[in-house]
C-alpha cells in the first residue's frame, strides 16, 4: 500500500472528525484500481477518490504576466476521476471526486469554477437581431456555455451528457471563523458609534477581539457540488458538518441544498450588520 498523499490524509482527518470511519482502497469484486475511501450512507456504499495539486517548487512562474483559465485544472482532475471511476460504471454506487489544493498556488475552487468545469464556461448571453445585428442587452442571462466535462455542447448546439458515473465534485477547504466573527463585531461597534471607526480605534479593539471566547481560528470543511446529470445521485446526508455546504438543483435552478449550522449562524449575523455575502450565482438565496 502506497503512502497516503496530503489530500488523502486531509480527507481522512475530516471524515474522522465527523465520526466517519471510512475504508481505504477497498477492493470490491471485479475492481483492480480501487478508489481512496468508501463508507455507507443512507443504505448505499459511497466511493470517494481524492485528487490534489502539489504546490510548485518555485513561485517564480506565478510572477509572470499571462492569462489564467480557472476551469482547466479542475477539468483535468475530472478527467483523472473519470478514468479512476471507470470500473465502477454501472455498479449503481455514488462516486465522488474530492479536490484539495494546498500550499501557494493559483487555483480557484468556487461555485463558478466547479460548476463551470462540469457544465461549461460561464457566460453572459443575450439575443441578437439577425437583421440589424443589434443585441438586446436587457435580456441578458447568465448561462453555462461550452467546454463542460459533464455536459458537452458542440458548436452546432447539440448537447451530450457524459461522465455520469461521477455523482458529485467535493472540495476540501477551510473557513476563517475568528476573522469573520471579528468583522461582525467591528461592524456592530461602528453601527453603535454611528460612524466608521478610525484606524487607531480599530487597533484598540484588537485585544478585546482576541480575548473573546472564540477558540476556533480556522475550521476545515467540505463543499459538495452535485453532478445534476449523474447516473446515481449522491444521497442526502453528506456533508453534514457545521461549516459544510452542498450545492445542487432546486426545481429548474442551481441552489444551496445544505449549509452547516455554524456557517449559517455566521452568515445570518453578517447579513444583519450589512456584510455582503460573496454569492456570484445567487445560490444562497
Amino acid at each position: 500500500m502506497a503512502e497516503r498523499t496530503v489530500s488523502e490524509r486531509a480527507f481522512k482527518e475530516y471524515l474522522y472528525e465527523r465520526g466517519i470511519l471510512a475504508r481505504y482502497e477497498e477492493l470490491p469484486s471485479g475492481i483492480t484500481q480501487p478508489v481512496d475511501y468508501s463508507f455507507e450512507l443512507a443504505g448505499q456504499t459511497i466511493r470517494f477518490d481524492v485528487k490534489e495539486w502539489k504546490p510548485p517548487e518555485s513561485i517564480e512562474p506565478h510572477l509572470r504576466v499571462g492569462s489564467l483559465d480557472p476551469y482547466r485544472p479542475v477539468r483535468k482532475k475530472i478527467e483523472e476521476g473519470r478514468k479512476k471511476f471507470k470500473q465502477y460504471k454501472g455498479r449503481h454506487k455514488p462516486c465522488v471526486l474530492v479536490l484539495y489544493p494546498y500550499g501557494l498556488q493559483h487555483i480557484e475552487l468556487n461555485e463558478i469554477v466547479i460548476f463551470g468545469a462540469m457544465r461549461g464556461d460561464l457566460g453572459w448571453v443575450f439575443p441578437i437581431n439577425p437583421d440589424t445585428g443589434i443585441g438586446d442587452t436587457s435580456r441578458t442571462e447568465i448561462k453555462f456555455t461550452d467546454g463542460g466535462k459533464m455536459i458537452h455542447q458542440s458548436p452546432k448546439a447539440t448537447v451530450r451528457v457524459q461522465n455520469t458515473t461521477i455523482s458529485a465534485v467535493a472540495v476540501i477547504k477551510s473557513i476563517r471563523v475568528r476573522s469573520r466573527w471579528d468583522s461582525i463585531t467591528l461592524r456592530r461597534r461602528e453601527a453603535a458609534a454611528g460612524r466608521k471607526l478610525t484606524l487607531e480605534e480599530t487597533f484598540e479593539l484588537f485585544p478585546e477581539l482576541y480575548n473573546a471566547d472564540r477558540s476556533v481560528e480556522v475550521e476545515p470543511c467540505v463543499v459538495v457540488y452535485d453532478n445534476l446529470d449523474a447516473a446515481v445521485p449522491l444521497p442526502h446526508g453528506f456533508p453534514d458538518g457545521p461549516y459544510d455546504e452542498r450545492f445542487g438543483r432546486c426545481g429548474n435552478r442551481l441552489c444551496r441544498t445544505y449549509v452547516g449550522n455554524e456557517l449559517a449562524a455566521i452568515e445570518s449575523e453578517e447579513k444583519e450588520v450589512g456584510i455582503r455575502l460573496d454569492d456570484p450565482l445567487s445560490l444562497r438565496t
